[in-house]
């Protein structure tokens, strides 16, 4: 780094962009009641428990009435949940046919993070509404610290010594153009995983640049975010080693830097290993010795809580196929691979010097590097690579910041070559598109579908199912409703596109983003051709999503269909039940189609009869 202090945020259009990627995070509230996702649910039951119960608790499970049931006052009040751990009262038996205490099977840190925020809505009202729950605890606990950390992210680019101008387009790329959107919508410590995981590497960078009491703060923040990132989620355990490694090396032998990092660290482990002590009577044993799901108990029985050796499928799946893979829905992440192996010809030139303005910090980047292959390795040996209904792989969202830092090193220390400008820009563009309008109508695709833009997104959109949003506060409904998040991206990803190009005359910028766009709009296409056959299965998927969505459909077929079902049977026309047998019939709904269709005939019957007994 120079010995200047960059001006970060030197530029109003860099901070209008800014602002703009902020505003856009907190529009949309994809959420989908009916669908129950365990992913969030038991997280909120553990908060809530901690708050009402004063226990780290979820409930019982009893046999009544000869069945086994889950019995606590959010199982009787907002249902059935997944993703437990059952402890039984009886040693000898296991689960899940035994009666005993339940437990969260996920880290506990985002429970524990959501108590302050649930411990305010139940001062207010004695019982919490779920979906107010599910609100504040993402928007307080996942979006704003999202958020924040984009902000943070520029500025570390900044100071590394990346343009100001490369910095703003890798910061909207995260923010708009990977998983970090949909998961930053989620009360799940994926993303939170990713966010302290990477702080604690910005952390580590800082102290390693800095001296005397600065660096011993750096130290504790460094120490508390890489034990929180692995609080957060158990299998961040694996990059957070590459960081520890990183941490090891920066500090050295001195006690004062050592005892700056237990001084941070000690507060996470001490909630986690207080979870494990309280709930699995070992400070070290984790909720995956007491599954209460048979079938999680299946799928992670291979080798060692699920990881095995690496395999072909589970890294194909988890990186190019189009119902999973992170470059499917984030094309632009490609380019980091690119960026790697720039950087080891680099290295082997010894092309880094003091004196090259162009330099990079070998040992930041081999940090990073090294915290994408963990991850890598990780998922390709993970028996649960796939991750049940997702919107890339889950399990590693923490791979997507290092991969944008590596990235925003290549183009920034590369020769600034036009092609290149004008391809990553039209990468960012379809990893945009690609990520929002699957973020839209879905956190996560059924397994039933191959390629979800062909079969589940383009459809549901094209019929004005998105969705809840703030357009709805004010009145707008289906694909109006999110113009104005549409006017939010656009316009932070073209002032991200226009400063990415540079000073030229606007002649010049404007043909190199439209060429950009151009070439986007076709790799966009070319996602759309990879399918295969539509299937029966298939089709009731989508029906049943149809039915599950919140808020309930604003298609114009559905509002005619409940313009037609309000009406008095007697006021309906002969075309009317045509039209609503057509309808139902389509929604699989075979009685209700059926019925329209009889009365239909009956009313034609009647109209030749009039007709006949009218005739001369």
């Amino acid at each position: 780094m120079s010995n200047h202090q960059p001006v970060v945020f030197g530029s109003w259009a860099t901070r209008i962009s800014l602002l703009l990627l902020s505003l856009s995070f907190v529009y949309l509230f994809p959420y989908f009641p009916k669908i129950n996702n365990p992913n969030e649910n038991v997280r909120l039951y553990m908060t809530r428990a901690m708050v009402e119960d004063g226990s780290m608790a979820l409930g019982r499970r009893d046999k009544i009435d000869g069945k086994w049931r889950d019995v606590g006052a959010a199982f009787e009040q907002w249902g059935y949940v997944n993703d437990k751990a059952l402890v039984c009262d009886d040693p000898k038996e296991s689960p899940p046919n035994c009666a005993g205490i339940l437990y969260s099977a996920k880290a506990p840190g985002t429970s524990f993070l959501g108590v302050p925020v649930f411990a305010v809505l139940h001062s207010i009202g004695d019982t919490v509404d779920k979906t107010v729950a599910i609100f504040w605890l993402r928007l307080l606990c996942v979006v704003i610290p999202s958020i924040v950390f984009l902000w943070l992210f520029h500025w570390f680019l900044v100071r590394r010594g990346i343009k100001e101008s490369v910095a703003l387009l890798c910061t909207v790329g995260l923010g708009l153009g990977t998983m970090f959107f949909t998961y930053g919508q989620m009360f799940a410590g994926h993303q939170l995983a990713s966010l302290t995981l990477f702080g604690a590497f910005m952390c580590v960078a800082e102290a390693s640049s800095c001296a005397g009491a600065r660096r011993s703060r750096w130290f504790v923040g460094a120490g508390a975010l890489l034990a929180t990132s692995v609080a957060m989620e158990y299998p961040t355990l694996f990059a957070a080693a590459t960081v520890a490694l990183y941490l090891v090396s920066v500090v050295g032998t001195k006690w004062r830097h050592w005892f700056a990092v237990l001084t941070g660290s000690v507060l996470p482990i001490f909630a986690v290993m207080s979870f494990h002590t309280v709930a699995f009577g070992r400070p070290w044993r984790t909720p995956y010795s007491s599954l209460e799901n048979p079938h999680f108990v299946k799928d992670i029985a291979p080798g060692f809580l699920g990881l095995q050796g690496p395999t072909w499928e589970a890294f194909w799946g988890s990186f190019f196929v189009p119902y999973n893979g992170l470059f499917f829905f984030s094309p632009w992440l490609l380019l980091a691979a690119v960026g790697c192996f720039w950087w080891i010809l680099r290295y082997l030139l010894k092309k880094n010097s003091p004196t090259n303005p162009n330099s990079v910090n070998h040992v930041m980047f081999a940090v990073s590097v090294a915290m994408i292959c963990a991850y890598c390795v990780f998922i390709s040996s993970h028996s649960l690579w796939r991750g049940g209904w997702t919107l890339g792989p889950r399990y590693i969202v923490g791979i997507v910041p290092p991969m944008v830092f590596v990235i925003a090193q290549w183009i920034s220390a590369s020769r600034p070559i036009l092609v290149k400008h004008i391809v990553v820009m039209a990468f960012v563009f379809v990893s945009v598109v690609v990520t929002l309008c699957s973020s839209l109508v879905s956190q996560g695709f059924p397994f039933e579908f191959y390629n979800p833009l062909t079969e589940v997104v383009i459809p549901l959109i094209r019929d004005g199912y998105v969705v809840k949003n703030a357009g709805n506060l004010i009145g707008l409904t289906g694909l109006s409703s999110i113009v104005p998040f549409a006017v939010l991206v656009i316009a932070s990803v073209f002032i991200a596109f226009f400063r990415f190009v540079g000073a030229s005359p606007w002649p010049v910028q404007l043909s190199q983003v439209a060429t950009a766009l151009l070439l986007g709009i076709g790799l966009t296409r070319a996602l759309l051709m990879p399918s295969d056959p539509w299937t029966e299965a298939k089709a009731h998927r989508e029906t049943w999503l149809r039915g599950v969505w919140e808020p309930p459909d604003q298609s114009p077929g559905e509002q005619i269909r409940r313009r037609l079902l309000d009406l008095a049977p007697t006021d309906r026309q002969m075309s009317d039940h045509l039209t609503l047998g057509n309808m139902e019939a389509r929604l699989g709904n075979t009685t209700a189609a059926l019925s329209h269709y009889r009365r239909y005939d009956q009313s034609s019957d009647e109209a030749i009869k009039n007709k006949g007994a009218g005739a001369p």
